[in-house]
This record gives structure tokens, sequence and C-alpha cells, in this order.
């Protein structure tokens, strides 16, 4: 999904949620935190930077898609870790009866509470333990349907170190019974082949070990996080997201605006994807070992934007400079030369090769970035009421970093 459906969806999202208490979602992207907002660019991505992030899973389309890819990544990371260790993977499928009358908080709750019971029991735990289980990984997602409502379903990666397809089967049996028994505790029900579902690394896929490992860890780790692009089997099925595209003409709107904002309500303070204790102790990345910055994603700012000229941006603008920053600069300095010709009021300043802004924002220290941050913004402050008679409403705006003895008088105060 491009940059521009994803704002797109975001949008529509907000304006869904405005008349309910998920100001969260609404202030993404749009409220200002600084003075100035900066196209950023580490590594691959791009991003603004001095706006705010929501960070919802739920009802962000734009947040749930950069969660969703470093999860995925993270998996993935230790996934391979635990499979060079000679370890192997299998994937368990949990959910329930369901039927258009179910509330989606009723669903959810009741499938929680069987959830916890089903890996309290005595017999889970005794036939893990033969499967020499050493942790786990758990992701929830949910689609709806006119004909069927709320389908909630959890996915579960158990990290093992037995391959015994045998005792796989007679597991999947009798785990089967057991999660139906644990639904039934919370006046749910499911059918035993349709409610609960062990998939494993089947070695017959692959010619080598390496081939259907790897065939796997994509399979599952895809499986586990990125539930917001996946598609459906049945047209009739939508993913949460799909609801926003939903058009105004079309009869199922008021049905699908319903739908989101229940949604929104229920999932609101829920986990999507989250390990079991020790998992990241167990297996552990690169990042973790190494705290170091990778040179290749270093934080560079390409453009400062004035924080009234942003609020004027139009949403396919931001989008567009999100797009093309990531093709070539020089595509998009055109692109804002152009913009500057058509708008008196467009007014920005180039950063790619500004050495201070680059030596404040790429600290060691998250703390020491910030705190650099702050005391950057507080001098542009002082400065500009002192030596800069800037007329804003104009639409003047002066560069006055670029002036040498400036610079290096802000550089010594700040610090290297």
């Amino acid at each position: 999904m491009s940059t521009v459906n994803k704002l797109q969806l975001l949008k529509v999202s907000q304006d869904w949620l405005a008349s309910t208490k998920q100001n969260r979602v609404c202030a993404c992207q749009n409220a200002i935190i600084s003075d100035e907002v900066l196209l950023m660019k580490e590594g691959a991505n791009t991003f603004f930077h001095g706006v705010v992030n929501c960070d919802s899973v739920w009802t962000c389309p734009y947040c749930s898609a950069k969660k969703s890819a470093d999860n995925c990544a993270d998996l993935k990371k230790r996934m391979t870790i635990h499979a060079e260790q000679g370890g192997t993977f299998c994937m368990f499928t949990f959910t329930a009866k369901h039927k258009a009358s179910h509330r989606l908080d009723t669903l959810h709750g009741g499938m929680k509470k069987a959830f916890a019971r089903f890996w309290a029991e005595g017999t889970v735990k005794r036939y893990i333990r033969k499967l020499k289980g050493v942790a786990k990984a758990t992701a929830v997602e949910i689609t709806v349907s006119q004909e069927n409502g709320w389908h909630p379903h959890r996915h579960v990666i158990l990290f093992i170190k037995s391959d015994d397809e045998e005792l796989l089967k007679k597991i999947n049996l009798k785990f089967q019974k057991l999660w139906q028994k644990c639904l039934e505790k919370q006046d749910l029900t499911c059918k035993l082949d349709i409610g609960f579902k062990l998939d494993y690394a089947k070695k017959e896929k692959a010619k080598s070990v390496l081939g259907w490992i790897a065939y796997y860890i994509a399979k599952f780790s895809k499986e586990m996080t990125l539930s917001n692009i996946k598609k459906t089997r049945k047209n009739e099925n939508f993913q949460v997201f799909t609801l926003l595209q939903v058009p105004e003409f079309d009869k199922r709107y008021d049905w699908a605006v319903r739908r989101f904002r229940e949604y929104a309500r229920v999932m609101a303070k829920c986990h999507q994807f989250f390990y079991s204790r020790g998992l990241r102790e167990m297996f552990p990345i690169e990042e973790e070992l190494s705290p170091e910055k990778d040179e290749n994603n270093v934080k560079t700012p390409l453009v400062g934007i004035p924080s009234n000229v942003y609020r004027r941006l139009s949403l396919d603008i931001r989008s567009k400079l999100v797009d093309l920053s990531k093709v070539s600069v020089s595509i998009l300095k055109v692109y804002l030369d152009n913009l500057s010709r058509k708008f008196t009021w467009f007014k920005v300043r180039y950063l790619v090769n500004n050495p201070l802004y680059v030596s404040i924002i790429n600290g060691t220290k998250k703390a020491r970035i910030e705190y650099k941050e702050r005391c950057f913004v507080l001098e542009c402050r002082r400065l500009e009421r002192e030596k800069v008679k800037a007329d804003v409403n104009a639409g003047v705006y002066f560069s006055y970093l670029t002036t040498k003895h400036l610079a290096n008088d802000l550089y010594n105060q700040i610090g290297a």
C-alpha cells in the first residue's frame, strides 16, 4: 500500500472517529509539536519529524503498516536464530463459532478468557514439554462480514525443538477437544476441526532443510504480523482497514461506519502482537547486542518546513513529498521548486548538506538527542528574536542558519 493510500485511509479513520474519544488517532500526522517539521530519511524509510504519530495498530492505517513491518522483521530474525540452533516451529490458530448478532466485546472477551484457561491446563503444559517448547509469540487478528459478523482469532507460533510429526498429529486431536471445552465454559462453541488448527513445518515442502525452514519462517511470520494487508478468502469478508475503503454511495457504508467504531472502542487497550516472557533474551538480535547505529540507517534531514506552511499542505502534497524522497533527492527538489513557484506562501529550506543538523539528530543516546533538539529549538527562537525580523504573514522565511558565524556559535553553545 502506497503512502498516498495510507494517508487517505487515515483521513477516513479520523473522520469516522471524530465524534468518539479516539483523539489519539485524530491527531496523527496533523498535530505539530515543533516550530518546524522536518522531512527525514533513515535508510529506505522517509517520514515527517515534528508531528504526532499515534502508533495505533488497530485504527491507524499509517502507523499500523510501520508497526506490522517492524514486528514481521523482528519475528523473522528471532525465528532464524532458533532455526540455526536446530529448532523448528508449529503454529496454532484459535477461533470460535460466530454469527451476525454477536457483539465484538462478547466474542473477543470470551475468547480471551478461554485462551488464558487453555494455556493454564496441565494437559497443554505436559504436551508442550514433550515438544520441548521454549517460547511462543501471539498475534490477534479480526475480520468482519455482513453475513457472519465478527471473526476474532488468535495465532500462536511455538518455538520447539522436537519435529516428531506423529506427536504433533496426536496433539492436534487433543488440543481440539480441550479448546472446545474452554470455549463452552465461556458460553461459546466451535467445531473441532475449525476451532483449533495446528500447522507445522513439513520437510517435504522443500528439498533441503534450510529450504523448508525458510519457507515456514516466511509463511508464519507474515500470517502473524501482516494482518492489515492480508486478503480474505471470500469477497464478503473484510479486513478492518478494508472497511475504510467503502464509498459513501455504497449501501454498506453505514454498516461499515458502525462496525469500525465498535471495533475501535473494543480493541483500544488490547495488544495485537506480543512475545512470551524470556523470548527476547533467549533469541537476541544484533541490534540488541550492539546498540551502535548502522551507518546505512542514519537519520538525515532533507527539508525543513515551517509549521504554518505544513498546516496548509494538502494530503496529496504531503504523501508526494514522502514518496519522492524515497526515489531521489534531486526529483524532490524539482517538485519543491515547482510548488514554490505555484504558491507564494510555500517556502522551505534544504538541509541535506547541513552538518550541524546531522550532528544534533544522530546522537548515540536517545536522551542526549532529545535534549540537544530542545536546546536547538530554544536557541533558534532566541536568534530569531534578536537577529532576524521575519514577516511570516507575508510568506517571507529567512534561512538564518546558513549564515556561517551563527551556525558556528550555535554549534559551540550546544556542543559536539
